[in-house]
């Protein structure tokens, strides 16, 4: 191989390794993007199981001296 082919070699390697990072650059990004979407739907059904689930009202009304309140 003379010089000119191996430039034009080194030129399409730098190409594609470029290509290559920025195809990485938008993976980390989607997959950050993800996890925040994840995150978030966590929260909401760990909120719909503590409304479903929780303590209700009722059972949490007492007076002073511990008896239910009518």
């Amino acid at each position: 191989m003379n010089y000119a082919e191996l430039k034009k070699a080194y030129d399409l390697v730098i190409q594609k390794c470029s290509a290559l990072e920025k195809e990485v650059d938008e993976l980390k990004k989607s997959n950050e993007d993800k996890d925040l979407r994840i995150e978030h739907l966590t929260e909401l059904v760990v909120k719909r199981n503590k409304m479903l689930f929780g303590q209700k009202s009722e059972k949490a009304k007492f007076i002073n001296d511990g008896q239910l309140a009518f």
